[in-house]
């Protein structure tokens, strides 16, 4: 409140400082209520944060609405769905990867350029993880293990154009550098939710029937770790990419509940529609008990696609894309539309925006913020947005930083090695036209930056 009423006198102080400093003044004083570094300079020391090395083999358990191609005791989980054939759409079991050698984790980097290099080559590291075992149970079983834990009970929901393994594979890189920070497996029940994504670009389609099948799945879960999850242990759930619409319908739709149930919540390059869940914020907070953190990327390719597919912005990336829609959207007569050819002209489109260093605060943003400092709000009252479009550059650009979650879900808002500056993004067109031109509200984020 006080850095409002400051940064408004400021700008209301005519002939003595210009709308340009009145916004720098705003960022300024801003800065400690975001619950994220604002102007953290990177370390020339290595965090001391860290209690112990990535640990050569983690347990996750599962649970998974894929069809089971094996045996209960050799699971092989396809893309296929799980059919309801009086035994329930969901399968239960736990899997254990083979740790990547030479695996460091980018909090051990000392400035921004390692920490971004090093969450790029670890990522690409644990694509080479090997199962070290798989097997099933049954529900009641994960269900003991949710009662039991008095630490921390985390559920990670994969997004799109992910086979199983590749699921588990980002689970295990996500839970093993939590661990980095608490080092006591005992304390921690890792949970992967898996729908039965088909595994390819291509295939788009295909995983949003998949995904849209799987809800009754995913809230039947859902509501049996709320039940049996002891009151003593804290529950974080992450969310990536299209899994997110899974958390979100069932936090918007089934939760009737008004106790908060989840500690914090993170929603990672979101593919879900932007204004649906600014609608929906208010519910979403209500079951939360400290955060909502969404993490989003203006590089990031694939959520451009979406946008072009669905013709509204999407949550991890809420702003128009960059020049107009790929030609392949709109074939010759003669012309059969081609999948490979839409990913290709869609990263030709999107070069510009792809190398160095970026800044979202266009002279018209910062001259709406310089007559109305006002529009400057939070995205919700317990809603923060990190814009970690630098930093997430693997994957074009629709990597989860998995690391920036770690880190959080221990209690660590700080980031050593980057530096963060508040920014504010312009405004969907659709939402501009409405509203005569000028936004009634400009969102805040917290822009990591690794330069």
């Amino acid at each position: 409140m006080w850095s409002k009423i400051i940064a408004g006198r400021f700008a209301r102080m005519h002939g003595v400082l210009t709308p340009c400093i009145s916004i720098i003044f705003l960022l300024y004083f801003l800065s400690p209520i975001f619950g994220l570094p604002v102007n953290s300079a990177a370390s020339d020391k290595a965090p001391t944060r860290i209690r112990s090395s990535i640990p050569k083999g983690l347990q996750v358990y599962f649970a998974t609405s894929r069809l089971n191609d094996g045996s209960h005791s050799s699971p092989d989980y396809s893309g296929a769905r799980h059919f309801d054939l009086g035994s329930g759409s969901l399968e239960y079991g736990t899997a254990a990867l083979r740790t990547p050698s030479n695996m460091t984790g980018p909090n051990v980097s000392k400035t921004g350029p390692q920490y971004r290099d090093l969450l790029k080559l670890d990522t690409d590291l644990w694509r080479s993880a090997k199962v070290n075992f798989m097997g099933c149970f049954d529900e009641d079983d994960l269900m003991q293990k949710v009662h039991n834990c008095t630490g921390k009970v985390c559920i990670y929901v994969h997004g799109y154009d992910k086979p199983f393994l590749e699921a588990l594979q980002d689970a295990s890189m996500l839970f093993a550098d939590y661990l980095q920070f608490n080092d006591d497996k005992h304390q921690l029940v890792p949970i992967l939710f898996s729908w039965p994504s088909a595994g390819g670009r291509s295939k788009y389609s295909v995983d949003e029937a998949n995904i849209e099948w799987s809800k009754q799945a995913f809230n039947h879960f859902m509501d049996r770790v709320v039940q049996e999850k002891n009151p003593d242990a804290t529950l974080e759930i992450i969310g990536h990419s299209m899994g997110n619409r899974l958390i979100v319908s069932y936090l918007n739709e089934h939760v009737d509940s008004k106790t908060p149930f989840i500690n914090n919540l993170f929603l990672c390059s979101a593919d879900v529609d932007f204004h649906t869940v600014e609608a929906a914020k208010a519910k979403l907070e209500a079951a939360v008990n400290k955060m909502i953190y969404i993490t989003v990327s203006d590089k990031d390719r694939p959520l451009i696609m979406s946008q072009y597919m669905h013709g509204e912005p999407r949550l991890g990336r809420p702003i128009d894309p960059p020049g107009p829609p790929p030609p392949s959207d709109n074939p010759t007569p003669n012309t059969k539309p081609n999948a490979g050819d839409f990913w290709v002209q869609l990263g030709l489109e999107a070069a510009e925006f792809w190398f160095g260093p970026t800044c979202t605060d266009t002279p018209d943003v910062l001259s709406w913020l310089a007559q109305n400092p006002n529009l400057d709000q939070e995205f919700g009252e317990r809603c923060r947005l990190i814009d970690v479009t630098d930093i997430s550059i693997h994957t074009m650009g629709h990597g989860m930083p998995w690391s920036v979650v770690s880190s959080i879900m221990a209690g660590y808002l700080d980031f050593p090695q980057l530096r963060g500056r508040a920014v504010h993004k312009r405004p969907d067109k659709e939402y501009l036209v409405q509203c005569g031109g000028k936004p009634r509200v400009l969102y805040r984020y917290i822009r990591l930056d690794p330069f």
